[in-house]
């Protein structure tokens, strides 16, 4: 209950899943005008929002009993809270915005999309920018998407299916033969030494074939995988998490067995695909990952086309730089270990250079971008913006959209993620 506290508080952050949807959830074609009208307009819906903070408080605990029922998901229950004060914002911003274009003359066309496929390094439109977890841009898929590009020979042995999954599949039966309704299966994955790990198969009730989601988090993002497979079981979608035994950057982590770690994290999640996609009660497979789960999953998507479709929270490309420049914890004291063995910066990047081929910047020509939804962070420190900018330049340009906040504060628009994970991958 207390997870589930949080994670209304955090949604609530975002705001109404459906006007984050727009660039700063707010009127773009008033909040981008020539000064003074545009500073005018984002400041009247930013009083309008502080006006209307009673009015959420008092409807947050109408949110949460409603979210407590079997009826209401969260990012309904976000709406029930936050729609109200958000379009108080949005009625401010028009009384304000409006009268102000018109008294300065400026009547020219709403802006037009900005496109980033030139550029690695985001940089943010001029003028206030909104509260973490609102929507900084949005960026359609390229209306002339270029193609996937085949697999070379290499690749496709390299990443092939490995031996084993005939005897996971078997596994895979037993287990869920085994457990009762609402529990989940698991069992233990040790057929790969350089990455232990569980997996847990959360079943949908009722009967048909029904969709797949695939997660393979990092273990620091265990507990919110678990949660979001439970969420779509409750949606009428089977859930498989592949839950690692231990942090994945390992102070004595050399070049060679990192990419043994990452080879051996995409062999995971297709033997995975292989032991489920094929049984009736199955009747596609999409993917899910957040973070480190989210560059698994770009290169999972590269080199298995049973996976359908794939939301990518917070990924990034070109794993030297990522792990060179990464502010995560874990990483940080990765390379304090390094430096103390010997492998300063320079050395470790070419370390690194020589021996991992598993990134997703060298793998994303082979998505095709319409199979791709990505989410990034405006100032992400931990995988690095301009990271999550390069891999969906190399992917040809899929939806993405940029979240004002860091990689932990991006996922203050909880409610409005989901919603639209939901609808892309037909939830």
């Amino acid at each position: 209950m207390r997870s589930r506290a949080a994670l209304l508080a955090v949604a609530l952050a975002g705001g109404c899943s459906f006007a984050l949807e727009h660039h700063n959830a707010g009127l773009a074609h008033l909040e981008e005008a020539p000064a003074p009208a545009g500073p005018l307009a984002v400041g009247a819906k930013y009083a309008g929002w502080i006006a209307s903070a009673p009015l959420v408080v008092g409807l947050t605990p109408v949110a949460a009993l409603a979210w407590a029922t079997p009826w209401v998901d969260l990012p309904l229950a976000v709406d029930i809270a936050t729609a109200p004060g958000i379009a108080l914002g949005y009625a401010v911003q028009a009384l304000v915005g409006y009268p102000a274009r018109a008294l300065f003359f400026w009547t020219g066309p709403p802006a037009r999309e900005r496109s980033p496929r030139q550029v690695d390094v985001w940089r943010a439109p001029p003028g206030p920018g909104p509260p973490w977890g609102l929507v900084r841009e949005r960026w359609a898929q390229d209306p002339a998407p270029r193609p996937a590009r085949p697999l070379a020979e290499e690749d496709r042995a390299r990443y092939d299916v490995p031996a084993w999954s005939p005897a996971l599949a078997a596994r895979v039966d037993a287990a869920l033969a085994a457990a009762g309704p609402g529990e989940v299966a698991a069992l233990r994955l040790e057929d790969e030494p350089a990455m232990l790990a569980t997996l847990e198969v959360t079943r949908a009730d009722g009967p048909g074939a029904r969709p797949l989601v695939v997660m393979t988090p990092p273990l620091e993002a265990a507990f919110a995988a678990r949660w979001l497979a439970a969420r779509f079981a409750r949606r009428g979608a089977h859930a498989a998490v592949v839950v690692p035994d231990a942090l994945f950057m390992q102070p004595d982590l050399d070049g060679p067995g990192l990419e043994r770690k990452l080879a051996a994290a995409v062999a995971l999640g297709r033997a995975t695909v292989e032991a489920l996609a094929g049984r009736a009660e199955v009747s596609r497979v999409v993917y899910v990952g957040v973070s480190a789960g989210g560059i698994y999953g770009a290169v999972l998507l590269a080199v298995e086309p049973r996976v359908e479709r794939a939301a990518l929270l917070l990924p990034g490309g070109d794993l030297p730089v990522i792990l060179a420049t990464s502010e995560e914890p874990s990483v940080v004291a990765w390379r304090e270990a390094r430096a103390a063995a010997g492998l300063e910066a320079e050395a470790l990047a070419a370390d690194l250079r020589r021996h991992v081929r598993t990134d997703p910047l060298r793998l994303a020509p082979h998505v095709d971008p319409s199979r791709v939804l990505l989410f990034l962070g405006a100032e992400d420190t931990l995988v690095p913006t301009a990271c999550g900018l390069r891999l969906r330049r190399a992917m040809g340009g899929p939806e993405t959209y940029v979240l004002a906040g860091d990689h932990d504060t991006a996922c203050f628009a909880f409610g409005f993620i989901l919603r639209r994970v939901d609808a892309f991958l037909g939830l």
